[in-house]
């Protein structure tokens, strides 16, 4: 029979605090190969979509209004930066792709120069991250009969290559976060 060296309780459930709301909650994601990618404060299908292309917003730093970051590590390597202009808009649009270090799929982006979380936001794509491993998330296959048509992408030592991103389709609310010129 096992010796008894103590009967003092630890914790009980009026001593401890719950958490305010998921988001003080980690979550892990993974990419659709399988590979461990990102870890975040809060679900990811909670997060604002950018009214663009639907890449799902994460705020890297702090607002101007007292917006807070949230907490993430993202678990990718830095790809080859592009500039985007998009159809009937005048600006470009630098982004700095991160892919996957098993597979080389391209999970996020931002607008400045690595690591990531040094712009205002990182931008996750659309279908390129689950929380299960070995799930492909719903959203991974949608709007593949229809190429983009309006955005031209011009990559580092490369003449206009369509970027295979962006579904032009897509409309949603970004929900309060000014996001379309993140610089």
């Amino acid at each position: 029979m096992p010796k008894v060296v103590s009967r003092a309780i630890v914790s009980t459930s009026e001593q401890s605090k719950g958490t305010q709301s998921a988001r003080a909650v980690l979550r892990s994601y993974y990419c659709l190969c399988g590979d461990f990618v990102l870890v975040l404060q809060g679900k990811l299908d909670r997060l604002p979509r950018r009214r663009s292309d639907g890449s799902l917003i994460i705020r890297a730093q702090d607002g101007k209004n007292g917006e807070p970051a949230r907490k993430f590590k993202l678990n990718a390597q830095p790809g080859r930066r592009c500039l985007l202009k998009r159809k009937g808009k005048e600006d470009l649009e630098l982004r700095q792709p991160f892919v996957c270090s098993r597979c080389n799929a391209t999970v996020a982006y931002q607008t400045s120069a690595p690591p990531a979380g040094n712009a205002p936001f990182l931008y996750v794509l659309r279908g390129a991250m689950t929380e299960m491993q070995g799930r492909v998330p719903f959203d991974a296959f949608e709007g593949e009969e229809r190429p983009p048509t309006d955005t031209l992408a011009i990559n580092e030592g490369q003449e206009d290559n369509e970027d295979e991103d962006l579904d032009p389709s897509y409309v949603a609310e970004a929900e309060n976060q000014e996001t379309t010129s993140a610089t």
